[in-house]
């Protein structure tokens, strides 16, 4: 965790300031580490000042002080020279990322996010600095804030984190971010009109397909099935129904409609009811197997109160977001006054 409020800025000419810092950018770890054995054959001095600045910044500096003494002697031997950032322009710095905080809480959706960046904005508002930090230590911050929230944006802050901390509810958010990624690549390759047929089994098989009456079981199997409206309007064209279905093989609808062979599958299969022969078999066995029948209803009963349980959480939560959301878009009013 790093603090902006303090920080510290090289002095150098203007004229190798890029080629230098565009030299130290495309180093990897490997090559400083030669570098610096190399500088203790002929610098001793300047090796052992980068060696613990490089330590420092891999995390051996236990803190900020001991990262700034390192970095102050790494300096001092490289003879360059260290002075405080402007005031103002840190001031300003650190208002114009809290005012993009404030704005991308407004439009954010994800409840996880949200809490963050109210944790962060409420901060800086707080200690009139800013942190930049990972996720995993955002409950520490909270810690800080507790004594500074109203008691109830402080309620809010907790439960929104419990709330996070629970497995089923990262899952269900989880599944939710997957869900919509799905929809809107499908909506986007429907819009751009990529992936074939493929697009044509979300719209209504009945629009624009005209022959009203005509397979009507097909049609209403296409969707759970697969199946195109390209491949039913062929069928359509070669006049068939319902009842000359079931004489029709796969070898048929590929040589004699054009139909490929992967929708010919789905259509034969469709016709065959295959999934409601599986669905039948499956409850023919559970009728059989006696006490087993009873065993899954309670299995399912405690799944179904499990979902309810994590919905109740999940709408909990969302009111939570709401309410974090309002404080980072006033971080001012959700702190208390001798805060």
């Amino acid at each position: 965790m790093c603090c902006w409020r303090g920080c510290w800025r090289i002095s150098s000419s203007s004229s190798s300031s890029s080629s230098s810092s565009s030299f130290a950018a495309t180093r990897t770890p490997q090559q400083r580490a030669w570098i610096l054995e190399q500088l203790a054959e002929r610098r001793r001095d300047v090796h052992t000042g980068l060696k613990q600045l490089n330590l420092a910044i891999k995390g051996a500096a236990q803190d900020s002080e001991q990262f700034l003494n390192a970095l102050n002697l790494a300096t001092s031997v490289c003879s360059l020279r260290l002075k405080k950032v402007d005031n103002k322009k840190l001031r300003n710095l650190i208002f114009n990322i809290r005012r993009e905080m404030i704005t991308k809480i407004g439009a954010e959706e994800d409840p996880r996010l949200i809490f963050q960046y109210a944790v962060l904005i409420l901060h800086s508002q707080m200690s009139s600095g800013m942190l930049h930090t990972p996720s995993k230590l955002i409950p520490q911050i909270t810690v800080i804030l507790e004594t500074k929230l109203r008691p109830d944006g402080k309620r809010a802050m907790q439960r929104a984190q419990e709330l996070l901390a629970d497995d089923a509810v990262i899952a269900a958010l989880a599944s939710s971010r997957d869900k919509k990624k799905e929809g809107a690549k499908e909506k986007k390759a429907k819009k751009n009109g990529a992936g074939g047929e493929g697009n044509d089994q979300g719209d209504n098989y009945d629009d624009g397909l005209g022959e009203e009456g005509k397979l009507e079981n097909l049609r209403s199997a296409a969707k759970k099935f697969g199946i195109s409206r390209d491949t039913i309007s062929k069928l359509l064209e070669e006049g068939m129904d319902d009842e000359d279905m079931p004489d029709l093989t796969v070898e048929d609808l590929i040589d004699d409609m054009g139909i490929p062979e992967a929708q010919a599958n789905l259509v034969v299969a469709a016709v065959s009811g295959e999934g409601e022969e599986g669905a039948t078999t499956v409850e023919e066995d559970n009728k059989d197997s006696g006490g087993d029948d009873a065993k899954v209803k309670s299995q399912q009963q405690q799944q179904d109160e499990e979902e309810k349980e994590t919905a109740d959480k999940i709408a909990e939560l969302q009111k939570c977001a709401g309410e974090l959301k309002k404080m980072g878009s006033e971080p001012r009013k959700a702190l208390l006054q001798d805060s």
